[in-house]
């Protein structure tokens, strides 16, 4: 009798505990009278749309929310969100990671209503240029044009503020997709015109609203625009060079039939051999060959009277004409000349090692692309500006064309092809802490004298002991030890008893 008496006082108290915590809400969540199972909406206010960028390692998102019984909390990328007036507006500050960056807003309001994807965005971050093959100031003034192979994608950057991705392929994915290496670009007043290769196809010319949108075909895709090199436009047709059968080609803007505007079987009075550059004007094309290490001018009427007007360069990279002067690259050195040929006169002297490979100019200056920056040369001399910078912090490690990425137990190794190169060496592998922090040089050319050189690397491994290095230009393997930072030819596809890599 005591037992069962006990036992139901036990089980009594039990009830109760459980009548209670129902009644209570469990003792964690408010009073939901109205049973309402509504998270919180969220809007993201900043930054403004997707395919923003910023070369900051943080971003403050803001942004507003709004729920009919109250905002608990708001966490974006997990990191919680702040505010003065329960949320209506708030804001948090995230890390950015070098490329893109997702942005996810999740609400939860006093009943415990949780949306986890309530806002979502991207935004670009840190190194954002890899290698910009044309640069082009909009006609207009409101931006300059980037075309970034390494990106695959058509940015607009503010003169004095962030950059922002017009075209990519995430932009409109039902148009026709750019594959990779897109190889120059024009501007009008409406269009940015590309050429590259689209639709894993030949090339071809695609147009694309100044304003973002999709991409259209202007030119179809043919084998006749095979190799191509350089674009150029004047009011009624496009112009591209191709080094592999050394012609200019043209083709109306309206679209229609390629034609051959001048090859060395039409005009052998010139013979181009490795044409590289172009730029038009009213009356005349004028080819920069890097072979011949000249600048040809031929005339759109009387191509017999073709002329080689500038000679003796050394690495012709860029070309551009304004009023009545030609500008050049070359070998990162910018130069002027008249356009009816002459003397030169260097406007900026580029480090050898290090030289600006994009050109771009109007009436405030010349834009230079180097090292992967976007920079500013005032007319009237001076030294350069940056506009665009992955790390305005002098001496930080940029990246520059990431090839290869591999992981071990507390760091990310970076293998920075942008940075070897044949003449020397900067960055080659980087290590990073996963969690964070600045990268360090790991190993390049210069880490051992004795060590094979790496030219071209393409593809990155790890284990616990060692690194493993692709070399599309030798055609080798290399190991790297983690301990002593040396490197051995593990795999040579040049040798013939190998299979061929």
């Amino acid at each position: 009798m005591i037992q069962s008496r006990f036992g139901f006082l036990f089980l009594s108290g039990l009830m109760l505990v459980f009548l209670g915590g129902i009644s209570c809400g469990g003792g964690v969540h408010n009073s939901n009278p109205n049973g309402d199972i509504t998270a919180p909406a969220a809007e993201i206010k900043f930054p403004p749309s997707e395919h923003f960028s910023t070369t900051s390692s943080t971003l403050i998102v803001r942004g507003t929310a709004q729920d009919a019984g109250g905002i608990n909390t708001i966490h974006v990328n997990g990191i919680e969100a702040v505010s003065q007036d329960g949320f209506a507006n708030w804001q948090a500050e995230i890390p950015l990671l070098p490329g893109e960056n997702p942005i996810v807003v999740e609400t939860e309001d006093v009943f415990a209503n949780k949306n986890p994807q309530a806002a979502e965005s991207s935004v670009y971050g840190s190194a954002f240029l890899t290698y910009a093959v044309s640069i082009v100031p909009d006609p207009n003034g409101d931006c300059i044009y980037v075309l970034d192979s390494g990106l695959n994608a058509v940015l607009c950057i503010k003169p004095d503020g962030p950059a922002q991705v017009i075209f990519n392929n995430d932009t409109a994915p039902n148009d026709p997709q750019l594959n990779k290496f897109p190889v120059d670009m024009v501007v009008d007043d409406n269009f940015i015109y590309v050429l590259g290769p689209w639709n894993n196809q030949y090339y071809a010319i695609a147009r694309i609203p100044k304003a973002g949108g999709p991409a259209e075909l202007v030119s179809n895709i043919s084998n006749a625009l095979y190799c191509p090199s350089s674009l150029a436009m004047d009011s009624d047709s496009f112009y591209v060079t191709s080094p592999c059968n050394d012609s200019v080609l043209r083709l109306s803007k309206t679209g229609g039939n390629i034609e051959i505007f001048f090859n060395n079987n039409t005009h052998p009075t010139i013979k181009l051999n490795y044409p590289v550059a172009m730029a038009v004007d009213s009356d005349f094309v004028y080819v920069a060959d890097l072979s011949l290490k000249a600048v040809v001018r031929i005339p759109k009427t009387d191509k017999a009277a073709t002329q080689a007007i500038i000679m003796n360069l050394s690495r012709p990279e860029s070309l551009a004409v304004t009023g009545d002067d030609l500008y050049l690259l070359d070998t990162g050195d910018l130069l002027r000349f008249p356009k009816a040929g002459g003397t030169s006169t260097t406007i900026f002297n580029g480090d050898p090692d290090d030289t600006a490979s994009s050109l771009g100019v109007d009436d405030t200056g010349f834009y230079l692309f180097n090292a992967g920056a976007l920079l500013h040369l005032p007319r009237a001399g001076g030294e350069p500006s940056v506009i665009f910078d992955d790390d305005p912090v002098p001496n930080h490690i940029n990246l520059r064309q990431i090839d290869g990425i591999a992981i071990d137990g507390d760091d990310l190794y970076l293998l920075d092809s942008g940075n070897v190169g044949s003449s020397g060496s900067k960055e080659a592998i980087l290590r990073l802490p996963k969690n964070g922090g600045e990268p360090e040089v790991f190993f390049n050319n210069n880490s051992d004298p004795n060590s094979p050189r790496m030219i071209t690397p393409h593809g990155l491994a790890v284990d616990s002991d060692s690194l493993y290095v692709t070399d599309y230009s030798t055609r080798k393997i290399l190991r790297i030890s983690k301990a002593s930072k040396t490197a051995q030819e593990i795999f040579d596809g040049n040798d013939p008893n190998d299979p061929i890599l």
